[in-house]
């Protein structure tokens, strides 16, 4: 993870003057889109001049600092934790990040999907013609290789958009990554 530099420009708002140039800056865990996952401020570069403009009270300051970024690499292994297993695949979180997908044809061949479990079982040939049930539970360490990422732009939607009946439900994601499983 290597820091970015970005600028960005931040109101402050009426009150909380004299925190510490790292408190004002609001873009950490947030998904910058095509940039990646925003972890930790790494430094302030400059701040600009403040403007307080008419009827606002606010001060608006640009603000020069970098940021340490999540974003694996295609095909990098990572290690992380199965957060949750379902039909659509093996859940797998970061602790920091929790949208990780690992596809079910992604996985040990074969598997299945056991519903009274909830978990993914991978059948293992032992060599001796019978096989041995190995479960994919909530907890367990795993590695995995990242083969593809997503951004998706979410943009909130005003009240007059919506049509009459229309539900406001769709949550895109704005990054998530689908990634193979590995045994390494």
């Amino acid at each position: 993870m290597i820091p970015q530099l970005r600028r960005f420009k931040k109101s402050i708002e009426l009150g909380i003057f004299g925190l510490d140039d790292g408190a004002v800056i609001c873009h950490l865990f947030q998904v910058v889109l095509n940039v990646g996952l925003c972890i930790a401020l790494f430094d302030i570069k400059r701040l600009e001049e403040s403007y307080i403009f008419p009827g606002d009270g606010a001060s608006h300051t640009r603000v020069h600092f970098r940021y340490i970024v999540f974003r694996p690499a295609i095909e990098e292994i990572i290690i992380g934790k199965i957060r949750s297993c379902s039909q659509e695949g093996v859940h797998v979180t970061l602790g920091f990040f929790d949208d990780i997908l690992i596809p079910p044809t992604s996985l040990q061949h074969p598997s299945r999907f056991s519903e009274t479990e909830q978990a993914w079982i991978w059948e293992y040939d032992t060599g001796d013609g019978s096989k041995h049930d190995l479960f994919m539970d909530a907890g367990e360490t795993i590695r995995f290789r990242v083969t593809a990422e997503a951004f998706h732009e979410t943009c909130p939607t005003g009240p007059g958009v919506l049509q009459d009946g229309q539900d406001n439900t769709e949550n895109k994601i704005p990054y998530s990554l689908t990634v193979l499983y590995t045994l390494i």
